[in-house]
């Protein structure tokens, strides 16, 4: 039972044993319509008072002032001369009850007003508001049940116990102006079909209740687990899919399904019910999970397929394993095709494609590696250019190491070719040093290192080479000062 908000006014009313518990509460409110059923002093209420959430309702206090205290107002007031005196014929507890809903509306505005200031005390009075307001209702949903409605309550009853299922229908859609008498008298009635096995005559007899009755959602849902279960997969998913699309029960249960639908590799199956009537995020996650499970069992074309179906960004890793299984076979170009088809975020293009550059390079095909690699801009393309221009000098092919070189940033260029020069030093390649250190910008270094190599000469007893080279070395660093000066 949920007749009361659970709220510091209701634990306050709660520490008195007389009323303890909703039932105890709402036996006393049937007793008659009273303006107040229970006396809460502030004192009684500050000592369960929570001040969470206080900021934002200083936020929403002025409209609920004007809400509580125009809107439904002016809402019950109506309801007082339309339904208390037309309506319902002068029916003196109706009206009264009417003009109590106006004088809690009141005391909520005040409330709110209140809060503006001093939130413990606001809040006293908007929940003394409400509590009462619930007591109102109660009374009146159950002091409406006339001697016409009782007998045919009893009347329905009498036939549902004697197995008339059909009649105690019939009797009981006499009270379509009730939906909680007649939602909880239908769930009886379903409830004996369901125990008699006929789960569908059983979502049938619900079919006439709104989508939100809580006890229409409740039982579709405990036959749908039954039917899944059983391992009646598309029987559990017809009757989830009764409930609307946006209630967290259906929410909840369909991506069991589609899970139980992969867990018997029924991936076909499980795409078709996560594509019909899953989020697209829970949905994606399973196609993710469906693609790995098609490239583990060597289905490439099957993964592509399903990844071409996530609409947010990819992950790297389930790309990746695509593209290295067509690598794995030689498939250069469908691995590219992958790689330009599927979406995903730029950094993981990237990653993919220092992928296939590594296989080509490993294929000894170094050009390819180099044309698959430039339109990459990160700092794993500058550590593939190096690797790729090693592996040139290494086979003395000097051209297209230099080649390679000039795709380098400057500054990873200039790091290299001193890395270089000093290779080529060390192995008294003194030629090979000077032709490499002189493309350098860095001129300091470059005047230095040219000394080094100038001394080397001299240190070999070749005067001339050593000569030439100073000289090389002076208009370096002549051109070093000028720039230093301007």
């Amino acid at each position: 039972m949920n007749i009361f908000e659970k709220n510091s006014y209701l634990k306050a009313i709660q520490e008195n044993e007389e009323f303890n518990d909703e039932n105890k509460i709402c036996n006393h409110v049937k007793i008659g319509l009273q303006f107040k059923y229970v006396d809460v002093s502030p004192q009684k209420f500050n000592e369960k008072y929570s001040a969470k959430a206080w900021l934002g309702r200083k936020f929403v206090a002025l409209p609920a002032v004007i809400w509580s205290g125009i809107v439904k107002t002016i809402y019950h007031l109506a309801k007082a001369i339309l339904g208390g005196v037309i309506i319902h014929l002068g029916n003196k507890k109706y009206l009264k009850a009417q003009f109590f809903y106006v004088a809690r509306d009141l005391q909520e505005s005040f409330g709110w007003l209140a809060t503006l200031f001093n939130d413990k005390y606001g809040q006293y009075h908007i929940q003394a508001s409400k509590f009462h307001k619930s007591c109102y209702n109660y009374f009146l949903r159950n002091d409406s049940l006339d001697k016409s409605t009782i007998n045919k309550l009893t009347i329905a009853k009498a036939y549902l116990d004697k197995c008339d299922k059909e009649k105690a229908i019939e009797v009981i859609n006499g009270l379509s102006w009730d939906s909680q008498i007649k939602a909880t008298f239908l769930v009886k009635v379903a409830q004996s079909y369901y125990d008699e096995g006929d789960r569908e005559k059983a979502i049938e007899v619900l079919n006439g209740l709104p989508w939100h009755s809580h006890t229409k959602i409740t039982f579709l849902v405990k036959v749908a687990q039954s039917y899944y279960d059983e391992d009646n997969l598309e029987n559990a998913l017809q009757t989830i899919n009764i409930l609307h699309p946006s209630l967290q029960q259906r929410k909840e249960f369909t991506p069991k399904i589609v899970q139980a639908y992969l867990d018997k590799d029924d991936k076909e199956s499980a795409i078709n019910v996560a594509n019909q009537f899953l989020t697209m995020q829970t949905r994606n996650i399973f196609f993710e999970q469906i693609a790995k499970s098609y490239c583990d069992v060597g289905d490439i074309e099957k993964a592509v397929e399903t990844v071409k179906r996530i609409k947010t960004w990819v992950k790297v890793e389930i790309i990746s394993k695509i593209v290295q299984a067509y690598l794995d076979k030689d498939d250069r170009k469908k691995a590219i095709e992958v790689i330009d088809q599927i979406y995903c975020a730029i950094q993981t293009k990237h990653k993919l494609l220092i992928q296939v550059a590594d296989f080509d390079y490993d294929e000894g095909n170094l050009e390819k590696a180099l044309e698959t690699i430039k339109e990459i801009y990160s700092k794993e393309k500058e550590e593939f250019i190096l690797k790729i221009t090693k592996a040139y000098f290494n086979k003395n092919d000097l051209v297209k190491a230099i080649k390679a070189i000039h795709t380098l940033n400057n500054q990873t260029k200039e790091i290299f070719l001193v890395g270089l020069a000093e290779s080529y030093y060390d192995k008294e390649d003194l030629e090979n040093a000077f032709k490499t250190i002189n493309k350098i910008w860095d001129l300091e270094k470059k005047e230095e290192f040219i000394s080094k190599i100038a001394q080397a000469y001299l240190n070999r007893g070749d005067s001339e080479k050593a000569t030439d080279v100073k000289k090389i070395k002076e208009l370096v660093r002549q051109t070093r000062l000028c720039m230093l000066r301007d």
